[in-house]
């Protein structure tokens, strides 16, 4: 009896841990404005997000926005330093000829400014991102001023994941994508 009993809790506690009822599926609302400000489109996507975290390179990953991040924000290597890395090693390191990507850390060893020096005529754009964080180390706003005056805000969780992200152009509301 006491096997028929096990078998059977085994058999329930797999059928809960193999459902759908584990799946934590969050629902993005995606809503697109015009040149003008005036809302263009709305669209509702659905992503499995279980042991996720959804910060900037989630939303990159899913949304393709923002366009261009470092791989992390914080970098304990570096304080109060610029790093730069040239595109190729093996030839002058002239912006002109050869692109480079920098990233300007603060004190608290975090990424305030990343750019790429880019070329405008090839599909090697440039940018240089302004960052914003809030008292969690949260990045809370990027700009960047290359690219016709791009802006990011973000509203985090208290969880810490971001809940809303805002995409601007000129100072106008080109994307909204908020979770729910």
């Amino acid at each position: 009896m006491k096997n028929i009993n096990l078998i059977l809790i085994i058999t329930i506690l797999s059928a809960f841990s193999f459902s759908p009822i584990n799946n934590v599926t969050t629902k993005f609302y995606i809503i697109e404005y015009d040149y003008d400000g005036r809302f263009s489109e709305k669209t509702i996507q659905r992503i499995e997000t279980k042991g996720k975290t959804l910060d900037l390179h989630f939303y990159n990953d899913n949304f393709s926005i923002p366009f261009y991040l470092p791989k992390q924000f914080i970098d304990k290597a570096f304080k109060n330093e610029v790093v730069q890395t040239w595109a190729r090693d093996d030839v002058e390191k002239n912006i002109e000829s050869n692109w480079v990507y920098t990233k300007v850390y603060d004190s608290l060893s975090r990424v305030i400014r990343y750019s790429y020096s880019g070329c405008l005529i090839c599909s090697n754009f440039p940018y240089d991102y302004r960052v914003f964080y809030n008292s969690d180390n949260r990045v809370i706003k990027l700009v960047n001023n290359v690219n016709g005056n791009e802006k990011f805000e973000m509203k985090y969780n208290r969880k810490g994941h971001i809940t809303k992200l805002k995409f601007y152009t000129d100072e106008k509301l080109k994307i909204l994508i908020k979770s729910k």
